[in-house]
């Protein structure tokens, strides 16, 4: 049986998510099934604690448990051996809160910038914004609209969507996907510098504030988290409600905390840093002529 291959147990030592195989598991804990109230493993894509089994008719192995709420892992859903490539019209637009008060916000998606020699050759000079899942009108957006050379966000409404769905030309595709990620039924991590959406898998840092935005009543059960509560706001199918919260310390309640909402815990965050050859770098984008970009990760 394949072993899950994305997982992760807490090392008090380094005081972090570490990534482990199902062999290197077994060595510390040689005995019997490792369940997954055990909280010692952890699925890096999906969040959930996950079950290191016995080994009795096969070589140990990690497992999701049968009883998970979640099952969308990509894991569980794709498959183990299912390889991973980029596509250029899947990638990720922004999303930031606004106009934040006590009872109401509202949420804006951003639109890449796209050459203006681009634009004016399309025959539908407009762009249209869905949000699915919600009970909101379709969002219509003139060309006129959109800035000439930096990224424009517009308005798609004041009720979450767990995703929005863009209608445009074929061609617009590599600027624009067809599909954005919207608000997890969960919960998201925002930035509360810029009000924009962390990705899935994004770091954050002790010490720094960030925006949860969710639909349920957020219990301070973490020691390590501190929450402030911004805005309530009621709507006709359920309360969403925004947080300040804050690690204060480096602690494993306060990865936990943020890594059920997919987001990393770190002291050392990663930082990418383009070598050659010469670019512009804009936000969202990086320019360059040539045929590789080389950059310094660390």
């Amino acid at each position: 049986m394949a072993s899950l291959t994305h997982v992760s147990m807490w090392s008090e030592a380094e005081h972090e998510w570490r990534k482990i195989t199902a062999s290197e598991a077994a060595k510390l804990y040689p005995e019997g099934t490792v369940s997954a109230h055990s909280g010692l493993f952890v699925c890096e894509l999906c969040g959930q604690y996950v079950i290191l089994t016995d080994g009795r008719k096969n070589v140990r192995y990690f497992k999701h448990n049968a009883y998970d709420t979640f099952k969308d892992c990509p894991e569980r859903t794709t498959g183990l051996s299912t390889s991973v490539g980029y596509i250029a019209g899947e990638h990720e637009l922004p999303i930031r809160l606004s106009n934040i008060t006590s009872s109401d916000f509202e949420l804006e998606l951003g639109l890449l910038y796209i050459p203006a020699s681009i634009l004016q050759m399309q025959k539908q000079q407009q762009v249209i914004i869905q949000p699915l899942g919600v009970s909101e009108k379709p969002y219509i957006y003139s060309f006129e609209r959109l800035n000439s050379e930096s990224i424009t966000y517009v308005s798609v409404g004041a009720l979450p969507a767990y995703k929005y769905e863009i209608t445009s030309s074929d061609e617009l595709r590599r600027f624009w996907p067809r599909f954005v990620n919207g608000v997890d039924g969960f919960g998201s991590i925002f930035d509360q510098k810029t009000a924009k959406k962390m990705v899935d898998g994004a770091e954050v840092q002790v010490g720094k504030v960030y925006y949860l935005l969710c639909s349920k009543h957020l219990n301070q059960n973490y020691p390590s988290i501190e929450v402030r509560r911004l805005c309530e706001k009621k709507m006709p199918y359920g309360t969403w409600y925004i947080y300040e919260v804050q690690a204060t310390d480096f602690k494993k309640d306060a990865a936990r905390f943020f890594w059920n909402f997919r987001c990393r815990l770190t002291e050392t965050p990663v930082f990418l840093q383009p070598v050659w050859p010469i670019y512009v770098e804009t936000p969202y984008a990086i320019r360059y002529r040539a045929n590789q970009l080389f950059m310094h990760i660390r």
